[in-house]
């Protein structure tokens, strides 16, 4: 695990608590451009950062970053609990957000969520996207319906017999349109876009990815506001047919 930690003493403090409940810490590193480099190059299991970096960058933002490129779940350390800071912590998709002064038992059982949770996301995409690549290369047409939910699927026989031959061309222009807009997106947007997209209503796709209603709709608002549309009406519309907007 990976302490992020501009406070000497406090991150000292931290690694000794995460070394005492038995987890192997890299760092201490002090700013958000370390913190940054660690990821990449060491791959923690788990990220705790504090809000309060110096430097440039704070903790939130770092984390926000860190997100664009990997799964890693990221705890939070603040010495505020505004509601300024608690919606900007979800908004970059942390995993728990912890006040100072972090008590042991408190880290023990946030950490246990946000490594059950990773392992959780982890098996769950992996089994989709296997369903997938099983489904494509099946020639038969596959449509399914989640009655639950209302989120659809259909492998690439099905789509290929919706769109027609005469349609084809068109239709492969505007996957490589979508293709180059979803590359604009950090994983966690691309994940939330791609529920949205299959017809998940916000409840169900928070249930899935286990964060908020509140934090879905913060994701796609984003993803529209990126974008140039203002509905969620529009952003289906605009990944759907991959139009361009001036």
């Amino acid at each position: 695990m990976l302490v992020v930690e501009d406070d000497e003493l406090l991150a000292k403090a931290h690694s000794r608590l995460l070394s005492a409940i038995g987890h192997r810490v890299m760092g201490p590193v002090a700013t958000a451009k370390e913190a940054l480099s660690a990821v990449a190059t060491e791959s923690p299991d788990l990220v705790l950062m504090d809000v309060g970096l110096g430097g440039g960058m704070d903790g939130i933002t770092a984390a926000r970053e860190i997100r664009r490129h990997t799964h890693v779940p990221i705890v939070l350390v603040s010495g505020r609990g505004d509601v300024d800071a608690l919606e900007r912590a979800a908004e970059c998709d942390a995993a728990a957000f912890l006040l100072k002064p972090v008590e042991m038992e408190q880290l023990r059982a946030t950490l246990q969520l946000a490594l059950s949770q990773r392992v959780s996301r982890a098996r769950a995409s992996w089994l989709a996207a296997l369903f997938e690549k099983l489904a494509d290369a099946l020639p038969v047409p596959i449509a399914l319906r989640d009655p639950a939910s209302g989120a659809t699927f259909s492998n690439a026989a099905a789509q290929a017999n919706a769109v027609g031959p005469e349609r084809g061309q068109g239709a492969a222009e505007q996957s490589g349109v979508a293709a180059m807009r979803r590359d604009m997106l950090s994983p966690r947007e691309r994940e939330v876009l791609d529920d949205f997209l299959r017809g998940l209503q916000v409840d169900t796709i928070g249930r899935r990815l286990f964060i908020s209603p509140q934090t879905v709709r913060n994701h796609l608002k984003r993803i529209g506001r990126r974008f140039g549309v203002h509905s969620q009406a529009e952003l289906r519309e605009l990944f759907a047919h991959g139009r361009d907007r001036s």
